[in-house]
């Protein structure tokens, strides 16, 4: 039987506020370096799988679909701006259902403090796997998904102000819109 409360009850009392923004930091970083490890893993087992199905029957349709695989791999550079304006627009669109108070405004700025250094560091930290040896040169493909992760700091500024702004700019402390 279908019961409302069963499936939502998990999500009652839940509240987005300003915490949000390290939410969307680690899954920003951590969806970019699991693309790139996916990248680098299929790059490295790709030669081998071919040359080991090369004298089956199979060697025409295997070539075919790690072609398309890798193809598939490299569309995930171009929906990633789609998902991180999703993860956005999902903070914003939540904060309005917030009840807030202005004292908080303090905290808020804190927070927010905290969430663009600890973007600075992961942008660093991401710069710095960018250019160690290590680093394949067919991740370079992934531009769009690096100079997203490279922006962390900005994206986390802009979106805290814009939370921010939603949250402690209230008539009322009632919530909503």
């Amino acid at each position: 039987m279908y019961s409302k409360e069963r499936y939502y009850k998990p999500l009652l009392g839940k509240k987005a506020n300003m915490g949000d923004l390290f939410v969307i930091m680690g899954t920003i970083f951590g969806t970019a370096i699991a693309l790139f490890i996916i990248y680098y893993v299929s790059q490295q087992i790709n030669p081998a799988v071919q040359e080991a199905l090369s004298t089956t029957a199979a060697n025409e349709s295997v070539t075919t679909i790690l072609a398309q695989e890798t193809a598939a791999q490299k569309l995930f550079d171009n929906v990633f701006p789609i998902f991180v304006l999703g993860l956005i627009l999902w903070v914003i669109i939540s904060a309005f259902y917030i009840q807030s108070n202005p004292m908080f405004f303090f905290i808020g700025i804190i927070l927010l403090v905290i969430a663009i250094f600890i973007a600075v560091i992961l942008a660093n930290v991401h710069a710095e796997l960018r250019n160690s040896p290590a680093w394949p040169v067919e991740m370079e493909e992934y531009g769009t998904t690096s100079y997203m992760v490279n922006q962390l700091p900005l994206i986390v500024l802009v979106t805290g102000v814009i939370v921010a702004v939603i949250l402690y700019s209230k008539r009322t402390t009632g919530g909503g819109v």
